[in-house]
Formats: C-alpha cells, structure tokens, sequence
C-alpha cells in the first residue's frame, strides 16, 4: 500500500512537478528527494521521467527509481520532502513538500475464525447468507488477497466444501472461470495442510457456493455465501466443533511483511458452525 514500508523494503518516491509558470519562464533546475528518515544516503536526485515498469500512478511524472529502507529503521511514522527548484536568477526559486510515510516491522498473526449464520437460517447449515470472518491483528493488503485489489467495494470468489466424512475442509476460490477447482485465495490455499477444518459433515460431496462476496473492513476479510452448485449435497450438522484454520504465507501487511504460518483454533470453542 502506498506509504507503507519495512525496513529492508524497498520503495519508489513518485512525484507530480507542474510546469514553470514564470513569465518568462526559467525552466526546472532541479527536483530532489531528502529520505533520510527511510534511507542511509542524505539526498537523492529524482532524474528519471516515468518509463515502462514504474509503479508510481499515470498523474506523476517523477520517479526516484529503486531505494531501500536501511535495516534497522524504527518503527512509526517518517517524513520524506521532495524539492523542486527552477534556474531563476540571482537566486533559484525553490518549493518543497513533505510527505508522511509509515514503517511497519511487525508480521501480521491471524488470530480468530469463525462463522455466523444469516438471520432465519438453519443452524449447522451453509446457506446462502452465511458469513464467514477472518480476522487478524492489522489489516492485510488486499492485494495479498486478490491482485490488483485495493479493497474497495468487494470481490466475487466462492466458497469450496470439500467433503471428507466428518472432517470436511473449506477453501475460498476466486470467481474466474466455470471449471472447479480454480485458483484459490491466499486465505486458504489449496493444498495438503492451508485450509479450514470444519471437522463436521456439512456436504455429501464437494460443494461450490458460486457468486459468494469477499469484503475487508479492518482487520477483517468476510466471505458471504453466495449459491450452492449442489444443493442436495449441502448437509445440517448441530454438532458443536472447533474449527481449525491452517493460514498461509502468502499473505502480508500494507508493508509486505509476510505471515508467518500457522493454525488458529476457534476462539470460542466447540460450537455449532453456520
């Protein structure tokens, strides 16, 4: 996320520099980067117009190219100023402005699953309406989550019951494409150990719940059920369970810090699912 950095990390400074307005005009002279807050070298030139590969958005203009955030930076928040200056004599004019920028160096740790079932329904059912949260302690980029996702609004995916007697598994799946399985979300990545336990029998095969909704809201990811493609095949079970989530690497902060895996047990115990 833009703003956001770790130490080690490395990072563009983008910049839009607006014509000389003089009259006559000067010309621009120069246009200098200070981020020794975030970097062991005390000024840089940003030279380079934007070419082909830059990250920095359409409306800039600028781009400082590759820097690296010095091992060792202190968490919070820094300040990084930009100055620009044209060739006016006797004495050039010079503007400068700052920006904030946040270092992270703390991974992000899942720390709660859990389901809620739609006002009406049927407890130990997955229905359509069903919620199902992901919470950790920091937001995760929702990049991490889905490519080029910024958050905004939502993202349709499905969610995946893979029946497996009494211990059946979920994954969530992005919605791309008609044939199953599809390419699975960093939430639950397919595989022989990133999934979540259910350790209940909810469907009597594979069930895909297609057009399911995918949203963040802080340190929350919520998936709402959409449309099971094998209605029979969906099950009521009430016996309590706890479940289990196997989380993935693949997921990292607004500052690229990865997770580091692990498996969270539900929080409030064995209970009903759904």
């Amino acid at each position: 996320k833009p703003n956001h950095v770790k130490p080690g990390g490395t990072y563009h400074v983008c910049s839009q520099i607006g014509a000389d307005t003089g009259n006559p005009a000067s010309g621009l002279k120069n246009v200098l980067v200070s981020a020794t807050s975030l970097t062991t070298s005390v000024i840089n030139s940003v030279l380079s117009v934007l070419g082909t590969g830059s990250p920095c958005a359409a409306t800039d203009n600028r781009d400082s190219g590759v820097l690296t955030v010095a091992a060792g930076t202190t968490a919070g928040t820094k300040t990084v100023s930009l100055t620009v200056s044209d060739n006016a004599a006797p004495t050039n004019n010079t503007r400068t402005q700052t920006a904030s920028v946040i270092v992270d160096n703390t991974t992000p740790d899942p720390v709660m699953f859990e389901t809620i079932n739609k006002t009406g329904g049927t407890a130990g059912r997955a229905e359509t309406g069903d919620t199902i949260v992901f919470t950790f302690d920091e937001p995760v980029d929702p990049h991490a989550l889905y490519p080029g996702w910024d958050g905004s609004g939502s993202q349709t995916v499905f969610g995946y019951f893979v029946q497996q007697g009494n211990n059946d598994r979920l994954q969530i799946f992005r919605q791309s494409g008609a044939t199953y399985p599809q390419v699975p979300l960093t939430l639950t990545t397919a595989g022989s150990t990133n999934y979540v336990l259910l350790s209940r029998n909810y469907v009597g095969a594979n069930v895909a719940f297609s057009g399911s909704t995918m949203t963040v809201s802080g340190n929350e990811v919520r998936i709402v059920l959409g449309t099971p493609d094998l209605p029979a095949q969906v099950l009521t079970d009430t016996g309590t369970t706890s479940t289990v989530w196997y989380t993935s690497s693949s997921l990292f902060d607004y500052a690229g810090n990865a997770l580091t895996p692990t498996t969270i047990t539900e929080a409030v115990g064995a209970d009903t699912e759904f």
